[in-house]
């Protein structure tokens, strides 16, 4: 996200999907049809790699990405593999969510960036433990 939007809730879901951005693009309207996002709801994938070389970003988002790990998300058929789970730094993660929405603050859209990632993950995980960076504003 640029720096000079200030009139905007902000939040990111960061992922790792093999699908390509193209392939995740073309599900974000169902995706949105499914969460029943707003209109006005900006939501733009973009590759973590990318976003973290791109100056026009917010610094201390790169920094947080940069600094920061997760630890997997298992589905319940998965829970023997919790206890061997190792964090992961989200700066190796693939796709990074952006969400912009209008007149609103970073908490009300980071609840509507949520349904659109659970629905991502149902169409592109696998159904497989997956690497679903945290929510956050």
């Amino acid at each position: 996200m640029e720096k000079e939007d200030k009139n905007y809730g902000r939040a990111y879901a960061l992922m790792d999907f093999e699908a390509s951005k193209e392939q995740i693009e073309s599900e974000l309207p169902y995706a949105r049809e499914a969460a029943r996002t707003p209109s006005q709801l900006e939501i733009s994938v973009r590759e973590v790699k990318d976003l973290i070389t791109d100056k026009t970003v917010d610094s201390d988002l790169v920094k947080y990405i940069g600094e920061n790990s997760i630890y997997p998300i298992f589905p319940e058929k998965f829970k023997a593999e919790m206890e061997s789970a190792k964090p992961i730094k989200m700066s190796d993660l693939r796709y990074i969510l952006e969400t912009k929405y209008p007149d609103a603050t970073n908490e009300q859209a980071a609840e509507q960036i949520n349904g659109v990632s659970n629905y991502l993950h149902y169409t592109f995980g696998d159904n497989k433990p997956f690497k679903l960076g945290k929510r956050f504003v």
